[in-house]
C-alpha cells in the first residue's frame, strides 16, 4: 500500500496563494457602497482584512475603477491596485 504524501505545513500553503479583489463596480453607486461603514469599519476593509488573513500582501492585487483614488486611500498598500482599465486593455488582442 503506497502512503499519500504528507501535506506541507498550513504557512508554506499560504505562501503560494493570490487574490484578486474585484472593487471596480460598474457604476458610482456600487462604488459608494464599497465606502459605507460597516462596523468599525467600510465593506471594502473587512473584505480585504479577510483577503489578507489567507494570503500575503504582495500577493494581492486589487482591481478598481479608472481615476478612483478614494478607495486607494482607505484600504493603503493592500499589494498592487490597477484600474479596470488596464485589466480590460490586457485582455484585447493586438
Amino acid at each position: 500500500m503506497v502512503e499519500s504524501p504528507v501535506p506541507p505545513p498550513p504557512s508554506a500553503r499560504r505562501a503560494t496563494r493570490a487574490a484578486i479583489v474585484l472593487a471596480a463596480g460598474h457604476d458610482a453607486a456600487s462604488r459608494d457602497l464599497l465606502t459605507r461603514p460597516l462596523g468599525d469599519s467600510t465593506v471594502a476593509q473587512l473584505a480585504l482584512a479577510n483577503v489578507r488573513a489567507l494570503v500575503p500582501a504582495d500577493r494581492i492585487v486589487v482591481v478598481v475603477a479608472p481615476g478612483e483614488t478614494t478607495l486607494r486611500d482607505l484600504l493603503g498598500e493592500p499589494g498592487e491596485a490597477v484600474d479596470d482599465d488596464a485589466v480590460d486593455r490586457a485582455d484585447r488582442p493586438g
